[in-house]
């Protein structure tokens, strides 16, 4: 089956970060690669040219059948080629700042026009080339028929395929709000995770305020072209719902920041549509993160039966198990907002993982980490390294300074709270790496009929073991490494992670 990519027209923006370096990787080595220090401790060179040489001579003997694949294929080698020369010419030379910059402009163009052209002209076989690139007959080749680049090679092939197997795509699914904004740039800047598209719902804002919210924010990553927003629910299932006048979060979900103008359309499919069509395209491969209520998951378990068991796993940033809610003294404000779409997630047999308040208010986000990010965010933007990313980076920190600096704010005065619950962010980190946190098993049951006690997330805590199981709970969390992390990811250029 053809992986499903969303291509729109234009040639602005980043492409994927596994799209970027699956065609590095597959033709002539990432551009990281090119400017590492090899166990000689001397700059990559031709040597290595010519076991990539070796490498993709290799691999149009398995494509050769096919003439189109064979064409882009080529086509891309000889433009990696040159871009290859030029970054060797680049690291081997002396050059002065200024005709440094001209060489790396060059190389940076043609790498990106190549991505364009694979992009509008190949991107039906991505699926073919990722079975190629992890066959049996390249990895017999790298370890045993040619000795003298084995080195070289079987590196870049343990590379390729740990990559690829190692992504977790993702859809994530928010209401708007600055917590939803920085689980997408999070997932968008992590090497570990594919944005397969963001769906929007209510909650600190309207479903067409949250659309517009993440069209704009994915342009701080330039990631409109790669990553559809689809809006969703409107209102609950069944309740009314009426947004607040006043919101922790400002009056548009973004601490009131003017955002970029978007240059995206949304798209007219439903946010439950969208995720059923792709869950059905790609069974047992796609991880749903919701940051907002569970509306539109409930939508689409109503849409096809098979989603249940087509969906990888559904990560819920949402609930209170053994702590206090946030919108009422027991429920959480995800659950709350929509009780039934919850009750009819949780008894769905849909594998949940609840990451709630029991571990998002571990991980704050304090002024001194906000400064600590800061000044490692805008040290990494060097214009002369990677100019359009550090035009990316500068504004995104911009951005990332206000939300923080209107929520720290927002937080200690409303709250008495001395950090932002990065509740998104960790959600999306625990999908991408469980032993992040530490689980237990329960069965949670949603409170749907109680005054008081609406929207709660309720187990049987008195039994050591449960009779019954439909959620993995985070009950613990390693707060230094995921708030290490998360400055991490956010400190990089184009989820290049430390």
């Amino acid at each position: 089956m053809v992986e499903h990519l969303t291509f729109n027209q234009g040639v602005e923006g980043s492409s994927p970060s596994w799209l970027t370096s699956f065609i590095s990787c597959a033709r002539m080595a990432e551009l990281a690669d090119a400017l590492d220090l090899g166990s000689s401790g001397r700059p990559w060179g031709f040597k290595s040219l010519y076991a990539h040489h070796t490498y993709n001579i290799e691999i149009l003997k398995i494509i050769r059948s096919d003439r189109i694949f064979c064409f882009l294929y080529c086509y891309a080698f000889i433009t990696n080629l040159i871009k290859s020369l030029l970054l060797i010419i680049l690291v081997n030379r002396p050059f002065s700042h200024e005709k440094r910059y001209e060489i790396y402009f060059l190389a940076s163009f043609i790498h990106k026009y190549n991505i364009y052209i694979v992009y509008h002209l190949g991107h039906e076989y991505i699926e073919q080339a990722r079975r190629i690139l992890l066959s049996p007959q390249l990895k017999n080749f790298f370890i045993g028929k040619n000795d003298r680049i084995v080195g070289e090679q079987c590196h870049t092939y343990r590379k390729v395929s740990e990559f690829m197997e190692d992504i977790t795509r993702i859809i994530l699914d928010v209401d708007g709000g600055i917590d939803g904004a920085l689980g997408v740039l999070f997932a968008l800047k992590s090497n570990k995770a594919k944005l397969e598209g963001v769906t929007t719902g209510f909650g600190h804002v309207t479903a067409e305020q949250a659309t517009m919210n993440m069209m704009q924010v994915l342009e701080f990553h330039r990631a409109g072209m790669d990553t559809s927003v689809f809006m969703g629910a409107l209102k609950p299932l069944f309740r009314e719902w009426e947004r607040k006048t006043t919101d922790i979060q400002g009056t548009n979900g973004m601490a009131d920041y003017i955002l970029p103008a978007t240059k995206s359309v949304m798209h007219q499919e439903h946010a439950a549509d969208f995720m059923v069509r792709i869950v059905r395209e790609n069974p047992g491969r796609i991880t749903i993160v919701t940051a907002g209520s569970l509306t539109n998951v409930a939508i689409a378990l109503s849409k096809d039966p098979d989603f249940v068991s087509q969906v990888k796993r559904l990560v819920i940033a949402g609930g209170a198990l053994q702590v206090p809610g946030n919108v009422t003294p027991v429920a959480e404000k995800n659950i709350y907002y929509d009780p039934e779409a919850a009750h009819r997630v949780f008894e769905s047999g849909i594998p949940i993982t609840m990451v709630g308040l029991d571990v998002s208010m571990q991980v704050m986000l304090t002024e001194a980490h906000l400064t600590e990010l800061s000044k490692l965010g805008r040290a990494v933007a060097c214009p002369l390294k990677n100019p359009e990313g550090a035009v990316l980076q500068k504004r995104m920190m911009k951005f990332i300074e206000h939300v923080g600096n209107y929520l720290l704010t927002a937080y200690r005065q409303e709250l008495d709270l001395l950090g932002i619950p990065l509740q998104a962010p960790l959600a999306v980190a625990a999908a991408l790496d469980s032993s992040l946190v530490d689980i237990r098993q329960e069965y949670i049951q949603i409170e749907t009929k109680g005054t008081l006690s609406a929207g709660a997330t309720l187990a049987d805590l008195r039994r050591r073991t449960p009779k019954r199981i439909n959620t993995d709970v985070c009950v613990s969390v390693d707060v230094e490494r995921f708030i290490q992390q998360f400055i991490e990811v956010f400190s990089s250029i184009e989820g290049e992670e430390v």
